[in-house]
């Protein structure tokens, strides 16, 4: 798929809203909590096959910052730390417009809860439960991360602004 390129990417702060801005009108108002569940990273997919990591306890993320890779993605870093993975310019078209399905499919899974395999850890399991949690929360990660946003950032054809 060749999707079209943002004119405008505006993260509305406040709404915890990441909006995308095409030439021929079309605008598109994603979630952060959405963008952070399906984020392309290997973290939230995995590693192929079903190895994806189901994402919980992300309703009240945001983001730091917002950078641009080359002239095909965004790199969306998120106050919670997790910052791998591109948002190529296909993905983020793709996630725009099935928006609607994608959060049911989310809402669905989280419904099911976790495959079997995380559902042997229990509060027994003090080894593993800690790691999944500093994994989570990402911590040793933030500190890497700007602790300001700007008001706003040009960045080649489009422009990035970060603000309320």
């Amino acid at each position: 798929m060749n999707a079209p390129t943002p004119t405008r990417v505006h993260y509305h702060k406040q709404a915890r809203e990441l909006e995308l801005g095409y030439a021929n009108g079309d605008t598109y108002r994603l979630p952060v909590e959405f963008l952070r569940v399906y984020s392309p990273s290997a973290e939230v997919r995995g590693h192929g096959g079903d190895t994806a990591v189901l994402q919980v306890g992300k309703k009240e993320v945001g983001l730091q910052n917002i950078t641009q890779a080359g002239n095909y993605a965004l790199k969306l870093h998120f106050d919670d730390g997790h910052d791998s993975g591109l948002f190529s310019w296909n993905y983020l078209f793709d996630l725009a417009t099935h928006q609607d399905a994608y959060w049911q499919n989310y809402l669905k899974r989280l419904e099911e809860g976790p495959p079997a395999s995380l559902r042997a850890f229990n509060s027994s399991s003090c080894d593993a439960v800690p790691q999944v949690k500093r994994r989570q929360a990402g911590v040793g990660k933030a500190t890497m991360l700007p602790t300001t946003y700007c008001d706003d950032l040009t960045v080649d054809n489009y422009r990035l602004e970060l603000g309320s």
